[in-house]
């Protein structure tokens, strides 16, 4: 392992550079693993072969929810779920299945308060919106609210960070506009 700091000196001062050592050195001792497969090695966040097993949605997608849904056989556009429910919505989308390993990642945020897996799921979505989702317009992204003392003791709302992500890639406001009014737990 070669490191390298004596630029880090000039550039950002010894506050970081001592981060920075303090990091490489903890490294060494525990390496970082993939927060979906745990396999050792690999860069914080999730690995390279559980990203290449992202289960996109390409094609037929239900027309009032975004998920997947078999090949249309009678000019069906909506799933059989969103044809029985009325839903206070127009149209919404989903990026993937919720699967593995996108699943995983959600799970490694939400109840493990892991971090690390935030930038893979931001590229996540940046793929599914940038390939699917040209031309379409919408009002704005909305995260699902937590209830107040969920929200302090998470920490963070992570339908949050999907929805502020969402919102700076098609240039639209990311609105809280919907309040929990009691605990679901």
């Amino acid at each position: 392992m070669l490191l390298k700091y004596t630029g880090d000196l000039l550039d950002g001062g010894i506050v970081r550079t001592v981060k920075r050592i303090v990091n490489d050195l903890l490294s060494i001792c525990y390496p970082s693993s993939c927060s979906v497969c745990g396999k050792y090695g690999e860069a914080n966040g999730v690995c390279r072969d559980c990203l290449k097993n992202i289960p996109y949605i390409i094609e037929d997608r239900c027309q009032k929810c975004g998920k997947q849904i078999e090949p249309y056989t009678d000019k069906m556009t909506r799933c059989n779920e969103c044809r029985a429910t009325h839903y206070f919505f127009r149209h919404t989308y989903a990026c993937s299945r919720y699967e593995s390993p996108v699943r995983e990642m959600i799970h490694a945020l939400k109840y493990g308060k892991d971090l690390s897996v935030i930038p893979d799921l931001r590229m996540v979505i940046r793929k599914g919106i940038l390939s699917h989702m040209r031309g379409e317009l919408y009002d704005c992204a909305v995260p699902v609210p937590l209830f107040v003392s969920d929200r302090i003791r998470r920490g963070f709302n992570q339908s949050g960070i999907i929805a502020e992500t969402a919102a700076r890639i098609l240039n639209i406001p990311c609105s809280r506009i919907i309040t929990k009014k009691r605990s679901t737990h």
